[in-house]
């Protein structure tokens, strides 16, 4: 699996004025955007990336507060409705048309699901992987991740050192290799000196937990076009109880469950994330 890949870049003017990075690989085909998790970066999904672009032009969007897209300061700004409309912006501003796809895993996937909310039919088909979209009643653990996010190492000698400690950690040490180096290249800024440093503080990590549920999409997720909604969960994904909550509500959505999976499916398995893509985007 490749992933020397050299995606342009464009600054998009995202809700509120917040500049948002979006990742232009190219490739040919119907357009298909791919949205990240929380506190990672929109070229974590280079290894998957690797294997689309020979049947989908693949943009990838920096979140705000990740990657290289814009930080406000003021922790309401990663209410993830405004992640929604950062998405509806950069359909719009550069003129992707009306048959977009879209795949966008945990609190990517409820991005994407906020975008079709804020602009129904925005997408032609989504596919939410692990998508944190829970109804009131659900127990998240968000303050906690929130706390915990507070905690995390922000700063290393050198991105080595920093790939080094990532893969003997939960939870990347079960990440497969090429999706731990995209993200130590591209999730970490190098300094001058050599060091580096998280281009998600954990500062801005903890408000997007805080922020997490997205109770008002779940409520309305038996809306969206069954037919084009496509779950995905891991056999071994704590986040896999919700999930089927989602399915129950939406049973005309295809499920697709990849096996010895925990939440990171995505960096865990690229290759199953891929042909599953592929599967469900090209019939």
């Amino acid at each position: 699996m490749t992933t020397s890949l050299s995606p342009i870049s464009h600054t998009i003017n995202g809700y509120q004025d917040v500049a948002i990075n979006v990742w232009d690989y190219g490739g040919d085909g119907p357009t298909l955007i791919l949205c990240h998790c929380t506190g990672t970066c929109a070229r974590v999904w280079d290894p998957i990336v690797a294997q689309l672009l020979p049947h989908f032009r693949v943009l990838a969007p920096d979140a705000r507060g990740h990657g290289d897209s814009g930080k406000p300061n003021e922790a309401e700004a990663y209410a993830w409705s405004h992640s929604g409309l950062d998405l509806v912006a950069i359909v719009d501003q550069l003129e992707l048309g009306d048959k977009v796809y879209a795949a966008g895993h945990s609190a990517g996937g409820a991005q994407i699901a906020y975008a079709q909310k804020h602009h129904p039919g925005l997408f032609h088909q989504l596919m939410l992987i692990d998508a944190i979209i829970a109804p009131p009643s659900a127990p998240l653990t968000s303050k906690i991740l929130s706390k915990s996010a507070l905690r995390r190492r922000a700063n290393f000698n050198s991105k080595d050192e920093a790939r080094e400690r990532f893969s003997m950690k939960p939870p990347m040490d079960s990440w497969h290799v090429d999706c731990l180096e995209a993200y130590s290249e591209h999730g970490l800024t190098e300094l001058k000196d050599g060091s580096a440093q998280l281009k998600c503080p954990p500062e801005i990590e903890s408000a997007v937990y805080l922020h997490g549920g997205a109770h008002d999409v779940f409520e309305i997720l038996d809306e969206y076009d069954s037919t084009g909604l496509i779950l995905v969960t891991g056999s071994d994904s704590n986040v896999k109880p919700l999930v089927g909550i989602q399915y129950d509500l939406v049973p005309n959505a295809q499920y697709s469950e990849i096996d010895g999976a925990s939440h990171f499916i995505p960096q865990e398995e690229p290759e199953s994330i891929s042909s599953l893509i592929l599967k469900a985007f090209s019939k």
